[in-house]
């Protein structure tokens, strides 16, 4: 498992940590905007009757991946992964969303669920490769 993750994710998660934080801003600007009828965004139907949840999350992620990139040592790994793991979940619960909505297909169903799985798979490295105390493991 541990030369798999390596392989993907190569030194580290910076990159997957930032699409993280960017995915997550633009979700949660696009969940506000139909709140104030600033602009209408196309996204599912049952989305707009249930966008509390999807909304909380999305700037939970926004939060401690923001802590996540500011704090130092162990902080910073265990902000790492609670921003990656509520990133991951999200976009969890977005692609359900967009399965409910089938049909007809969207492709954001298929985006949604490739990066809630990347982001998993960054937890997946932080807890294997890096170790919560920051230390890369030689075992």
């Amino acid at each position: 498992m541990k030369p798999l993750l390596k392989l993907i994710f190569g030194n580290g998660t910076r990159s997957v940590q930032t699409i993280n934080l960017s995915a997550n801003v633009v979700w949660f600007v696009l969940l506000t905007l139909p709140l104030f009828n600033v602009l209408s965004v196309d996204i599912p139907e049952k989305l707009y009757a249930q966008m509390y949840y999807p909304h909380m999350l999305t700037g939970l992620a926004v939060l401690f991946a923001i802590i996540g990139f500011s704090s130092e040592k162990d902080k910073r790994q265990l902000f790492k992964v609670a921003g990656l793991i509520f990133g991951s979940l999200t976009q969890a619960i977005l692609a359900s969303f967009y399965i409910s909505a089938y049909p007809p297909f969207e492709p954001m169903l298929i985006v949604c669920s490739l990066l809630s799985t990347w982001f998993l798979g960054a937890v997946m490295y932080i807890a294997y490769v890096e170790g919560m105390d920051g230390k890369l493991r030689s075992d």
